[in-house]
């Protein structure tokens, strides 16, 4: 047995995430009763039923830090969060006395031991859409697990579109994120994400703006979107947020050098830096932002002079 676990363990260190090994290597430890932070395996997963929430509680901050070697585990944990779910009407979901809460512990155990199964997938959603979660915890930690389903969420997007406009600021920039995660092949989120950035909230907007910086290279009504709202927000965060989204294009943001030279005017020093560094980013295209960043020079600010002589020099030596 202990040749079988040597070779597992050699093999995953090569593909860490690979689900079949992982369960295989698990069954193995239980067979031998190795110990994870006092129990085994089987013992942590049995604990999961207990009445005690604190019990339970423990039981999943140990799944969390022995990780994806306790993918056995994940069955069970949806099955506990399904229990705690059908309850929910009955009972406010708890917090430990260090505020930890319970609900959002198994969230985040079955997030990083789950092969993004459908049986996971399934409970998620139920807990973003979860009405009795009135502290908003559980749904934030179930928007953000989500995220780590990728594309494989796709069926999730209704649920979280909604999430985006929940009155908890928090919730909707979780939604926002996993929202930007799901891949360039789910378009259909761009308009809820476009319309998020005029939410009163800074931190919504922000989120949106990182977002629909991940769809921009492909989508053209998400690029549209950050040059039009970088002209028209006054908000300095945001401005900086989406040209830095632009800059990290690279030459595939060429239309947006208009936009950028532009902010080189702007009266805040971090604004002009940002923008600078973005038309470096972008290269040869950004030829014709010199004159502009030429006039910078006169800057008093050393960082800012020296920000735009490198820029000048990169952009003019870009495609030579």
């Amino acid at each position: 047995m202990d040749e079988n676990i040597r070779a597992l363990e050699r093999q995953l260190e090569g593909d860490p995430v690979n689900r079949e090994m992982l369960i295989q290597l698990s069954r193995l430890y239980e067979r031998m009763g190795r110990d994870f932070f006092g129990k085994t395996l089987n013992e942590w997963i049995q604990q999961l039923s207990s009445h005690s929430w604190k019990n339970v509680l423990l039981a999943a901050v140990a799944f969390k830090r022995i990780g994806p070697l306790a993918c056995v585990a994940a069955d069970p944990l949806v099955k506990v969060l399904e229990r705690r779910l059908a309850n929910s009407e009955e009972h406010e979901f708890e917090f430990d006395e260090q505020g930890i809460h319970v609900e959002t512990a198994l969230i985040e155990a079955l997030q990083i031991v789950d092969g993004h199964s459908p049986a996971g997938l399934r409970v998620l959603v139920l807990l973003l859409e979860n009405e009795y979660d009135f502290e908003g915890e559980a749904r934030i930690a179930a928007a953000l697990a989500l995220g780590a389903w990728g594309v494989g969420a796709e069926g999730a997007i209704p649920s979280l579109l909604d999430a985006l406009e929940d009155h908890d600021w928090e919730l909707q920039v979780a939604a926002a994120k996993t929202l930007g995660q799901l891949g360039p092949l789910s378009k259909e989120v761009i308009p809820g994400l476009i319309r998020a950035l005029d939410d009163d909230d800074t931190d919504v907007c922000r989120a949106a703006i990182e977002a629909l910086g991940l769809f921009s290279e492909e989508h053209e009504e998400a690029f549209s979107a950050l040059i039009r709202f970088l002209n028209q927000t006054e908000d300095w965060e945001a401005q900086r947020d989406i040209i830095r989204c632009l800059g990290k294009l690279g030459a595939k943001a060429k239309r947006a050098v208009p936009a950028l030279t532009a902010q080189l005017q702007d009266d805040d020093c971090d604004i002009q830096n940002a923008a600078a560094k973005a038309l470096m980013l972008i290269g040869k295209p950004s030829r014709t932002a010199i004159p502009v960043l030429k006039q910078r020079l006169d800057d008093e600010d050393d960082e800012t002079w020296r920000i735009m002589a490198d820029a000048i020099l990169k952009i003019q030596s870009a495609g030579a």
